[in-house]
């Protein structure tokens, strides 16, 4: 009688402003993903990447309010899911500065104390899932693209990779 290891599954949550950092990830989806995975499978792991950027379901969510803490709260569940795993991709956008009351009410939800006026949701992101967790800090990295060189671009193009 054969014995079946089981498989498991492995959620991976990738953090960074969107528009900017489209190309990024699109590398990872396309180039790195899909080698990790084949890696991971002999191993029995499934990979299961979460990018954000294809969206939050929120069809039935009719206020706009409701539809941003919706998001929010989906963005802090998935991180949390992922532990330990978080990819932090950074350039020089601050990115989406939601209501601070839409940002309070997420994270009250999850017992999490931080201020959170001005703040974007990546860098929610990044204090949430890495920051304030002392175990995540030792076993993260971030990476950072190299300024671009705003100042040869047309200003329409670079207003896309900088606040």
């Amino acid at each position: 009688m054969a014995f079946h290891f089981p498989w498991y599954n492995q959620p991976l949550f990738i953090s960074s402003t969107f528009t900017d950092m489209m190309a990024e990830r699109d590398y990872l989806r396309d180039i790195v993903f899909p080698e990790l995975a084949e890696r991971l499978r002999e191993r029995r792991h499934h990979l299961e990447p979460v990018d954000l950027r294809w969206g939050v379901d929120t069809l039935t969510l009719k206020q706009q309010a409701e539809k941003e803490i919706q998001v929010l709260k989906v963005c802090l569940d998935e991180i949390e899911r992922c532990k330990p795993f978080l990819i932090g991709i950074l350039g020089d956008r601050y990115g989406w500065i939601p209501p601070a009351n839409r940002m309070q009410t997420a994270i009250n939800e999850k017992k999490f104390q931080t201020k959170v006026e001005g703040k974007s949701v990546t860098a929610l992101e990044i204090e949430f899932g890495i920051l304030a967790r002392k175990d995540q800090q030792a076993r993260s990295f971030f990476y950072f693209r190299t300024p671009l060189p705003y100042d040869q671009m047309p200003p329409e193009t670079a207003a896309l990779y900088s606040d």
